[in-house]
């Protein structure tokens, strides 16, 4: 540019050399977290939609899980999630729930969430005909 000062453009050099350092740094100490991401015991079987939709979760685990401490939402950028009632899941084990929110046709979300805040599992909605 030639309108920008020497001292200008290596204070704006300077920013993003060490904006790209930090950030490297951040991104290489949340990398185990952001691994762990789905790859909990607890996945999503199923999803149907409509007013009688429901969320199917199974327990792949080798352990029996306490739903409690789960959490579910059809927005995965919610911080408000609805925590999910007290009961246990035994391994290959699966459970229907019916959320306190709408499943849409139109497409969409549905995510389970760990204690620690980590997703367990998304799926988008499915339609199912009569069975």
């Amino acid at each position: 540019d030639p309108y920008a000062s020497a001292e200008h453009v290596q204070r704006a050099r300077r920013f993003l050399q060490d904006y790209v350092r930090g950030r490297r740094g951040y991104l290489a100490k949340e990398l185990e977290a952001l691994r762990a991401h789905g790859g909990g015991p607890l996945v999503i079987r199923e999803v149907t939609t409509g007013g009688a939709g429901y969320v199917e979760l199974y327990n792949r685990g080798t352990q029996a899980l306490e739903l409690g401490s789960y959490e579910v939402t059809n927005d995965l950028r919610a911080t408000a999630r609805h925590r999910l009632e007290a009961g246990t899941l035994g391994p290959g084990q699966a459970v229907r729930l019916h959320p306190p929110f709408t499943l849409s046709s139109d497409g969409g979300e549905v995510g389970v969430f760990d204690g620690a805040r980590r997703s367990e599992a998304t799926g988008r909605p499915v339609l199912h005909g009569p069975e």
